[in-house]
C-alpha cells in the first residue's frame, strides 16, 4: 500500500511539473533571448555603420568597440493614422539601417494593427506600403468591405457575440482578408524562426480589472509577443498560446485551441472601452495641456479619488479572459478570475516599460498620439514620470540635448546607466476616428513619416555615437 501511494505521490508531483504552464517571476523566455542573440551580429554591424555616419567625429571609427548598445523602438498608437505613419517611419529606418539596428520594437493600439499583417506577411515595408495602400482606401463601414456574413458565420462557430468581438473580427478582416479567422501567432512564430529581419515585436495592452490591487492604478500594462504573455502586476508569464485557458495555482485546467488574431487586434486597440474614470481623466489632460503644464503627476491625485468612487469599475464592454495567475501568491490579481483587457492608450501612448525591463540603451521613440506635436509632449512627461514612480533611470526632459523640427533628442553624459531618448513626433495631424484614407492622404502621411527618419539620419548617427563613446 505504501508503495502505491508513493507511486502516485510521484505522479502527481511530476504531473504537476509538467502540466505548471505559469512561469513564476519576469525572466525573458528562452526563445526571444535565442532570436535577439542569431540577431545580433547583424544588428552591431548595423549600429556601426550609422555610427560611422556622424562625420563630426571620428571616435567611434577609430574605436575598438567593445559594448554595443541596445536600441529599441517605440511606436504609439493612434489609429489609423499610427498605422499608416508608422509604417513610413519603419520604411525610413529600413533604408537608413536603422531598423536592422534595433533589438526590439514595442507597439500599441494602431501601431499593433500595422505589425501584426507585416510580421505575418514578413515582408519588406515597401512591398506591404501598396497592400496597406489599399486597404484603407476602402471604407471601413462599408457592408461588402466588412463581408458581414463572413464576420457574423466567424462569430457563430466561436460563440462570440459581444461588441468586442464583432469589433475585432471586423478589424481582422479588413486588415488581414479573409484568412483572419484561421490566424494565429503560431504564423509569425513561424517566422521569426526562420528570418530575422526585424526586430523582435511586443505587443502591449493594459490589465484594467480596478478592484485589485491597491498601488498602481488603474491600469497595469501587459506586453503580449508571439511567444509569451507577461505583466508585472501578475509577476508571471505564460505561453502566449496558452491564453485564453482556466488556470489555478499555475496549473491549467482547461485546453482550448489558440486564440486567434484577430481577437488581439481587437483589445490591442479597443479605444472605446472607457469608463467615467477615462472621460474624466482626458479632460484633465486637455485641461493641463491648456495651461502647459509639464508634470502630468497631478493625475496620480485624481485617479485615486476617481479610483474610492468606483468610476474605473464599469466600463464599455472590454476583453476578458481567465487569469493565468489566479491562486499564485506573487500576482497582486491572484484572487481575480478574469481579466479586463483594453487598449493601453488608456495609461500612455508610448509602451515603453517592456524596454525598460530589457535594458535598453537608446528607446526611440515615434509618437502619432493627437498631441504629439504639443510644446510640452504630454505621452513623453508620462513616460518620464512612469520612470520616476518605479525608480527607473531615465533622463531629464525639461531641456534636449539636441532639437530639430519633430525631433528631440534627451541624453545624459554624466550618466552611462541611462538611456538617451529619440523623440519623433508625427507631422500630419488626422483624426483619430478617420478609418478611411485615400491614396493622396496615404501618401502624406506615409511620405511625412519617411522622411522624417532619413532627414534625421545624421542626428540619430550622432546620438548612437555619443551612447558607443558613453559604454566604452
Amino acid at each position: 500500500m505504501k508503495k502505491i501511494n508513493l507511486f502516485l505521490l510521484t505522479i502527481i508531483f511530476f504531473n504537476n511539473i509538467f502540466c505548471s504552464n505559469v512561469i513564476p517571476g519576469s525572466d525573458l523566455y528562452p526563445k526571444e533571448i535565442e532570436y535577439v542573440e542569431n540577431r545580433t551580429p547583424f544588428v552591431n554591424a548595423a549600429i556601426k555603420l550609422i555610427a560611422n555616419q556622424n562625420l563630426e567625429t571620428e571616435e567611434v571609427e577609430d574605436m575598438e568597440i567593445t559594448t554595443f548598445p541596445r536600441i529599441s523602438l517605440c511606436f504609439s498608437g493612434g489609429s489609423y493614422r499610427s498605422m499608416i505613419a508608422s509604417l513610413g517611419f519603419m520604411a525610413g529606418a529600413e533604408q537608413n539601417n536603422l531598423l536592422h539596428a534595433a533589438t526590439y520594437m514595442s507597439a500599441l493600439s494602431g501601431s499593433c494593427w500595422l505589425l501584426i499583417p507585416l510580421l505575418n506577411m514578413n515582408c519588406e515595408t515597401v512591398f506591404y506600403k501598396r497592400i496597406l495602400e489599399k486597404k484603407v482606401n476602402k471604407n471601413f463601414f462599408d457592408k461588402e468591405t466588412l463581408n458581414i456574413d463572413s464576420i457574423k458565420s466567424f462569430l457563430s462557430e466561436t460563440g462570440q457575440n459581444k461588441l468586442i468581438d464583432f469589433w475585432s473580427a471586423s478589424l481582422a478582416h479588413h486588415l488581414l482578408g479573409d484568412i483572419a479567422p484561421n490566424l494565429t501567432f503560431e504564423k509569425i512564430r513561424k517566422n521569426l524562426k526562420t528570418l530575422n529581419q526585424y526586430p523582435f515585436p511586443i505587443f502591449n495592452c493594459v490589465i484594467a480589472n480596478s478592484k485589485d490591487p491597491q498601488d498602481d492604478l488603474p491600469y497595469n500594462f501587459l506586453e503580449i509577443t508571439p511567444y509569451t504573455t507577461y505583466s508585472k502586476v501578475l509577476d508571471s508569464t505564460i505561453k502566449t498560446k496558452y491564453l485564453g485557458n482556466v488556470f489555478k495555482n499555475g496549473n491549467q485546467k482547461t485546453y482550448n485551441p489558440e486564440l486567434p488574431e484577430s481577437f488581439f487586434m481587437g483589445f490591442l486597440g479597443s479605444p472605446f472601452c472607457l469608463s467615467g474614470g477615462d472621460l474624466l481623466n482626458f479632460l484633465l489632460l486637455e485641461l493641463g495641456e491648456f495651461w502647459h503644464i509639464d508634470d502630468y503627476r497631478y493625475l496620480n491625485w485624481f485617479e485615486q479619488k476617481f479610483y474610492n468612487l468606483k468610476l474605473y469599475k464599469h466600463r464599455i464592454c472590454p476583453a476578458k479572459i481567465p487569469n493565468y495567475s489566479l491562486g499564485l501568491k506573487q500576482s497582486k490579481l491572484r484572487q481575480t478570475k478574469n481579466l479586463e483587457l483594453v487598449d493601453g492608450g488608456f495609461c500612455f501612448n508610448l509602451p515603453a516599460e517592456p524596454l525598460f525591463r530589457r535594458n535598453t540603451d537608446i528607446i526611440i521613440f515615434f509618437d502619432a498620439s493627437v498631441d504629439a506635436t504639443t510644446p510640452n509632449y504630454p505621452e513623453l512627461q508620462l513616460v518620464a514620470n512612469y520612470a520616476k514612480e518605479h525608480n527607473i533611470t531615465f533622463p531629464n526632459i525639461k531641456t534636449p540635448y539636441q532639437e530639430s523640427e519633430n525631433l528631440k533628442i534627451f541624453f545624459d553624459p554624466e550618466n552611462p546607466d541611462s538611456p538617451i531618448i529619440i523623440y519623433f513626433t508625427n507631422p500630419i495631424t488626422k483624426p483619430t476616428l478617420k478609418l478611411r484614407y485615400d491614396p493622396k492622404e496615404f501618401r502624406t502621411l506615409y511620405d511625412a513619416t519617411e522622411q522624417l527618419v532619413l532627414e534625421n539620419t545624421q542626428n540619430i548617427a550622432k546620438a548612437i555615437s555619443w551612447k558607443i563613446a558613453q559604454l566604452n
